[in-house]
């Protein structure tokens, strides 16, 4: 995650982005932690993302870190200048692990603005740790996360899922929609 220049202070959209990043590099590695110990007692992946998905949903439920985060805050313009920059530091490559993406101006209709993540710290993370098949499941927590600030996001393709990218399109106060619905979900 890139950081903001020496001197200068970071927004607070910015602070909540690299929070965020932190919470999800912590939950991905106990995610993988619980993940073991369920395949070590003969239970499923399925098995496995649907707790872990429940899991997200309480949380984001029950804390505070979305406290006084008001969804159009979340993608107001700073908001997108912090992706923006997110962008453009990401582009260099400088960590192998990291993240990469290209911020997708929006047209106000169809959607505020999107992110296009060309390659992923998780699915990355899970690939050296030989569990690709969990990367899906920890994905789906970015729709509670949406839910929460009503933030709209909307995803057709995902890298963990094989795709080419994946594309965050953001509209504040559309339902959310996933590219994917395990089963555990349409129950």
């Amino acid at each position: 995650m890139p950081v903001s220049a020496p001197g200068k202070t970071p927004t607070r959209g910015y602070a909540t982005l690299i929070l965020m990043t932190l919470n999800v590099l912590c939950l991905s590695a106990g995610s993988l932690a619980f993940y073991r110990a369920m395949m070590a007692h003969g239970k499923s992946v399925q098995d496995a993302g649907r707790i872990i998905y429940r899991a997200v949903e309480a949380v984001v439920s029950q804390t505070d870190v979305f406290s006084g985060v008001d969804g159009r805050m979340a993608q107001g313009k700073a908001a997108q200048n912090d992706f923006k920059r997110m962008a453009a530091a990401s582009q260099k490559r400088v960590y192998p692990g990291d993240w990469v993406l290209t911020f997708v101006e929006g047209d106000g209709r169809e959607f505020d603005f999107g992110v296009d993540y060309t390659e992923c710290g998780l699915v990355k993370f899970y690939h050296a740790q030989g569990a690709d098949e969990l990367a899906p499941y920890l994905c789906l927590g970015d729709f509670p996360i949406s839910k929460a600030l009503d933030t709209g996001l909307v995803r057709t393709t995902t890298l963990a899922r094989g795709g080419p990218r994946c594309d965050f399109r953001y509209k504040n106060g559309r339902p959310i929609q996933m590219e994917w619905t395990p089963d555990f979900l349409k129950e």
